[in-house]
């Protein structure tokens, strides 16, 4: 693939984060709008994506084993480096939450939407299985590092963070869409065509808040810890997962989505989670923000490796 395809791919991606960044900061629409538009993604329009292109999608011949795996090991591999390099950093206990974050969590959003724009529906189940397998692993060590190094003095029970786990909207879309495509019901001749004008929706609405969530205050404000997650998150990990892939035996299409999973940017709900749990958020909105940016540039060299 060369340049030119790439960028026609990603340009609308990055236009949509931009375009959201301009209605935010230029006052074009109240403040009051942005909550609205991430409610409606989390919890209507990006559910009803997954459950659309799960349960309607052929997945007879994808192996997810060596998806799953790879995403796992990343992950792991990740939190612990984090977790052994901790006393050398230089921040304190919720600065180490922020760059923890930083490293481990992907932006979902995202990284359905680049390989979806690339290789269409096939590129999007596969996308959708390296979010299904990252998503409960990475919510539940990063509770665990913000319990124990955060600041806020009543931390949540494990039955709550496993209560809040289960109940996360995008799991139980990607759960619902699994059951509907291996039963064989598949998408109900009412409810397909609903789902599918909704997950029209998901990806345009969810880009924008991405570009609205952008802090550029708090990614000048910040440091070279900050710098260097931004160089583990978006160079260091998708070599690490591409590794990993290739030694199990991943190949194709397959493994060039499982690495653009690698080399996605913080997550926006990283700050939501920061603030909630004592986090350093400040540093947590200047990490999405810069891993957001620096995306633009680090994206099309990835996938043109990927040949």
């Amino acid at each position: 693939m060369g340049m030119l395809p790439v960028l026609e791919s990603l340009f609308p991606i990055f236009a949509l984060i931009g375009l959201g960044f301009a209605f935010k900061h230029g006052g074009w629409v109240p403040d009051g709008f942005w909550p609205v538009v991430e409610k409606l993604v989390y919890y209507l329009f990006f559910p009803a994506l997954l459950v659309h292109r799960v349960a309607g999608s052929d997945l007879i011949g994808l192996d997810v084993w060596p998806i799953f795996a790879a995403v796992w090991a990343t992950i792991l591999l990740f939190a612990a480096g984090a977790l052994l390099l901790r006393r050398h950093l230089p921040v304190d206990g919720p600065g180490f939450t922020s760059v923890f974050q930083g490293v481990v969590r992907f932006n979902t959003y995202v990284a359905l939407a680049v390989p979806t724009a690339l290789f269409g529906d096939p590129g999007t189940i596969i996308a959708t299985m390296c979010v299904a397998s990252g998503i409960l692993l990475v919510n539940v060590i990063c509770v665990m590092v913000l319990v124990a190094f955060g600041t806020r003095e009543n931390a949540p029970s494990a039955r709550a963070v496993a209560l809040s786990l289960i109940r996360n909207p995008l799991v139980l879309a990607i759960v619902l869409g699994l059951l509907l495509n291996v039963s064989g019901l598949g998408l109900p001749p009412l409810v397909g065509p609903f789902l599918e004008i909704l997950s029209r929706a998901a990806l345009p609405m969810a880009l924008l808040a991405i570009g609205a969530g952008l802090n550029i205050a708090a990614a000048r404000a910040a440091g070279a810890v900050v710098g260097a997650t931004t160089a583990v998150k978006l160079v260091l990990m998708p070599a690490v997962i591409w590794g990993i892939g290739s030694g199990l035996g991943m190949e194709g299409l397959t493994l060039a989505v499982t690495v653009l999973w690698g080399a996605m940017p913080g997550a926006p709900n990283a700050y939501i989670l920061a603030r909630a749990l004592g986090g350093d958020d400040r540093m947590m909105a200047g990490i999405i923000t810069i891993t957001t940016l620096a995306a633009m540039l680090t994206l099309p060299v990835v996938i043109l490796l990927l040949g």
